[in-house]
């Protein structure tokens, strides 16, 4: 195991800054020449699958690598307690509400699911509804979902659009709450929040 490494503007056109055969490397810092030369490959194994815990500048910023729980960047507001919010080394993120307690646990969201369809609803008279059925692969019953129409103008339509998530779709609702109307042909756009 390779521990404390720190690798400072390095200047040769070589892909990866580390290449481990064997072992690991832990606690490694690769500060980046301005070329951006190890963008995406700081420590790769001979597969050129990223290996360890390191973290590099690059220059759009941090990038981290390490156990999918490991906090890659967290924000911690001085005089507090516990960070504010966390994002780890998978990409989900960790939220505390101002004035938590330290044993209060954290909103987590793990990502978004998003799909878009084409959908024509039928025309509606005033209390009627349309159905259509979105595939959204990864999403689960009792899904937070929201869902809008690119043809639904908030200034001419009163109509409602909700959906309820079931295993890998989604199911939209398009309810008309005023003067009969004809919705044209549009895009669907559904988004899952994925929380843990």
């Amino acid at each position: 195991m390779f521990d404390g490494l720190t690798i400072s503007s390095a200047g040769l056109d070589l892909k990866p800054a580390v290449r481990v055969y064997a072992g690991g490397v832990a606690g490694t810092t690769l500060l980046t020449a301005s070329r951006n030369i190890y963008s995406g490959q700081g420590v790769v194994d001979r597969f050129n699958r990223p290996r360890g815990t390191w973290k590099q500048t690059s220059g759009a910023g941090w990038i981290m690598s390490g156990p999918s729980s490991e906090a890659a960047l967290t924000f911690q507001p001085s005089g507090e307690m516990a960070p504010r919010k966390v994002i780890h080394a998978d990409g989900s993120e960790a939220w505390r509400r101002a004035g938590a307690t330290e044993d209060e646990p954290p909103s987590v969201l793990s990502g978004h699911l998003v799909n878009t369809s084409e959908w024509d609803p039928p025309p509606l008279q005033r209390g009627e509804v349309a159905t259509t059925t979105v595939l959204l692969p990864g999403a689960e019953l009792g899904d937070a979902l929201s869902c809008g129409h690119s043809a639904v103008l908030p200034t001419l339509h009163t109509v409602q659009i909700t959906a309820t998530a079931g295993e890998g779709v989604a199911k939209a609702v398009l309810q008309n709450l005023g003067e009969p109307v004809d919705i044209p042909a549009g895009r669907l756009r559904v988004v899952a929040a994925k929380m843990l």
